[in-house]
Order: structure tokens, then C-alpha cells, then sequence
């Protein structure tokens, strides 16, 4: 049987997966639900055919997981450019300012 993204990622959401191992990463709470969401989003998207592999082959948590370290350590990945990156910068605008109050 083939299933859509949808259906995948219904039964993971029932199960709350990806929270459970946003949890576990220790995601920080300013992060949390953009953090799950942009999980599922990947997930959503991810091709067909291999999701279903994935999910047949009864491996959907070990993928999930890795998608999950993935981009939350990885500087490079959707969840970091899109919402890590961009408060980084503002951070060191607001340090460069505290740093030209000092002098």
C-alpha cells in the first residue's frame, strides 16, 4: 500500500514524534513550535516514493530523528537559515551596540 506525505506524517503527529524529539534535542522554547513545524514541512514535502520506503521498511522514526539533529545543529540546514541565522545577526548588532556604549 502506498501512502501520501499526509497520511505519514498524521500517524507521526498522532504519535508526537517530532515533539518528543524536539524535546529530547533540547529545542529552545523561543524556537519550539517554528522548530516542529518546519519538521513536518520537510517531511511534508520529502518525495513520495522514498517516504514510503522509509515508513514501509518500518524506519520513519531513525529518519525523523536524523532530520530532527539535522537542523538543529547544522548550520547550513532549512530550520537554521530560516529562523537561527537571522536572530544571530541581530544578536551581534545588538553587541556591537552595547560594545559602542562602553567607549
Amino acid at each position: 500500500m502506498t501512502y501520501t506525505n499526509s497520511e505519514i506524517v498524521d500517524a507521526l503527529v498522532k504519535d508526537e514524534l517530532v515533539e518528543t524529539m524536539a524535546k529530547n534535542l533540547r529545542v529552545d522554547k523561543d524556537f519550539y513550535e517554528d522548530f516542529v513545524q518546519e519538521i513536518y514541512m520537510i517531511l511534508l514535502t520529502y518525495d513520495n516514493k522514498k517516504l514510503n520506503e522509509i515508513y514501509q521498511k518500518d524506519q520513519i522514526k531513525y529518519f525523523t530523528a536524523r532530520v530532527c539533529i539535522n537542523n538543529w545543529q547544522s548550520s547550513t540546514s532549512p530550520f537554521w537559515t530560516k529562523y537561527k541565522k537571522p536572530l544571530e545577526h541581530t544578536n551581534r548588532n545588538i553587541d556591537l551596540t552595547k560594545l559602542s556604549e562602553k567607549i
